[in-house]
């Protein structure tokens, strides 16, 4: 669990859909599972939030802050 702290915005697609499912800067981030073989990370956007799934260019563009 920690805070989003910078979101890159090198891709303005992935800034787009980063920004559609809630994750922008100081919103709290919550690792739920990680699925490295299907190369996908599941998080949820604040507290008591469903699951989102990123694949692994939007969980890239995404520095969480401790």
């Amino acid at each position: 669990t920690g805070v989003v702290g910078r979101v890159s915005d090198a891709s303005p697609e992935v800034l787009q859909y980063l920004t559609s499912v809630g994750i922008t800067l100081e919103v709290p981030l919550t690792v739920v599972r990680r699925e490295a073989a299907a190369g996908v990370i599941a998080v949820a956007v604040g507290a008591g939030a469903p699951a989102t799934v990123l694949g692994a260019p939007a969980a890239a563009a995404v520095w969480v802050l401790a």
